[in-house]
């Protein structure tokens, strides 16, 4: 019995045709400087209510990250498995 996929977002459609990683790198850095950017202007001074939506706005740029990454892992272990 095959194991079947489902794609469900297109970012992960990409990512699976992403095998030498330029892509996923594209994604991270895009977030991560997003995130740095966010960071800035918080640094900078926000009102209470608009410091706490960038804060939660930046935690979810690092998380993205993270989950492109392993995202990316995962694909492309499993492409890699022999057998």
């Amino acid at each position: 019995m095959s194991e079947q996929t489902t794609t469900f977002l297109e970012i992960e459609q990409k990512l699976s045709q992403d095998a030498e990683g330029k892509e996923k790198a594209v994604l991270i850095e895009r977030l991560l400087g997003q995130a740095q950017n966010t960071k800035k202007a918080m640094d900078a001074g926000l009102a209470p209510d608009d410091f706490s939506a960038a804060s939660k706005f930046r935690d979810a740029c690092d998380v993205a990250a993270v989950t492109v990454g392993k995202v990316w892992m995962r694909i492309h272990k499993k492409a890699n498995k022999p057998g």
